[in-house]
């Protein structure tokens, strides 16, 4: 997406709390926040989806109220839990392997073969549409390294692409009827977070509805996970023997309660199947939905440094006072320069769709 100076609205489609805020980008590629607003949805009410009109409405209230303009761009984060992901793997024999490999090569390359999978997607899954993409691999000649400029023969890459239901592009028309398509795009959070790590980084996003995991290392997405669990299973556990809904989730909130079996069945079966990290992952927490028995089994998972959302969304977005999603939306739209493999891929498969 070319920025200019122009308004922006972005959507952070939370199961329980949608957010949304608005910003002014102006030609220097500097954003200001203009508003931000959440409404939370009730506890008691269905959890996101999309053709509902419970969601629509709320998303429309928050409009009217960071913006009385219509022409904006809108950018909607998506859940992961609502996407279908694949991956393929390609190994490519350049010609001749003795000249240094260049962005434009690349380039190239990428197009050609991010075409072909998404020409097969669509023959196969005409009832999904793609929404974006990353390297989760990138080898020359069998070594992870630096690759622009470097010579080498074999050039192996693996792509995970992520596709969303068509009913999402329905319910954009719905909520948004006055907003041309070109005017709307997606974002897939953290696949699109900027920059290399110092370390793997380990993101746990705990949402109302499911809990998923994405390994970062040296640019690339390594893995996305989605658990079957999620922070609403956990009030309901909590409320069993007859509290209201509201209470337990202030005290699942509050962590004012003690380990129950129901709650550790849950942990088990949303952490169970999750590996072990060594001292070299660093883990980020993420979301409103965090029971404290479920932070302590993620120490226990990760033998690295546990951040907070806050602690390092300075590293990752531009707006630290905002939710992680909507502040990296907007860093990924306006820094588009192409300085890594890892940007100059998700340029080129945004550029595949159009």
């Amino acid at each position: 997406m070319s920025v200019g100076k122009q308004d922006f609205i972005v959507f952070d489609l939370g199961s329980q709390i949608p957010k949304g805020a608005a910003f002014v980008v102006l030609a220097s590629r500097q954003a200001r926040l203009l508003s931000y607003g959440e409404e939370g949805l009730d506890i008691a009410e269905e959890l996101f989806y999309p053709p509902g009109q419970t969601y629509s409405n709320s998303l429309q209230r928050m409009l009217r109220q960071l913006t009385k303009k219509e022409n904006f761009s809108l950018i909607l984060c998506l859940p992961l839990h609502h996407l279908i992901w694949q991956r393929r793997k390609t190994v490519y024999r350049r010609k001749p392997s003795l000249e240094p490999l260049s962005s434009q090569e690349l380039k190239n390359l990428f197009f050609y073969v991010q075409s072909r999978l998404l020409e097969r997607n669509r023959r196969e899954r005409p009832d999904l549409f793609f929404v974006a993409g990353a390297l989760s691999e990138l080898k020359l000649d069998g070594q992870e390294r630096e690759l622009l400029g470097a010579r080498g023969r074999e050039l192996e890459f693996t792509i995970i692409n992520s596709f969303a239901p068509h009913y999402l592009i329905d319910f954009t028309k719905t909520a948004f009827p006055f907003l041309a398509s070109e005017r709307i795009s997606f974002f897939v959070f953290p696949l699109g977070i900027r920059g290399k790590q110092d370390k793997p980084l380990l993101i746990v996003d705990s949402g109302a509805a499911k809990i998923s995991l994405t390994e970062l290392s040296a640019d690339l997405v390594r893995n996305v996970e989605i658990l079957p669990l999620g922070g609403i299973d956990f009030t309901y556990a909590l409320a069993r023997k007859g509290e209201n809904l509201a209470s337990a989730e202030q005290r699942k909130v509050e962590g004012s309660w003690s380990t129950s079996e129901d709650l550790s069945a849950l942990i088990e079966i949303s952490l169970g199947t999750v590996k072990d990290y060594d001292e070299k992952t660093q883990a980020l927490l993420c979301g409103r939905s965090w029971p404290g028995y479920l932070e302590e089994e993620i120490r226990r998972k990760v033998a690295g440094e546990i951040f907070w959302e806050k602690e390092l969304n300075e590293e990752l977005a531009l707006f630290p006072e905002l939710p992680l999603p909507i502040s990296a939306a907007m860093r990924f739209s306006l820094f588009s320069e192409e300085d890594t493999p890892q940007r100059l891929f998700q340029r080129v498969a945004a550029t595949v769709v159009r």
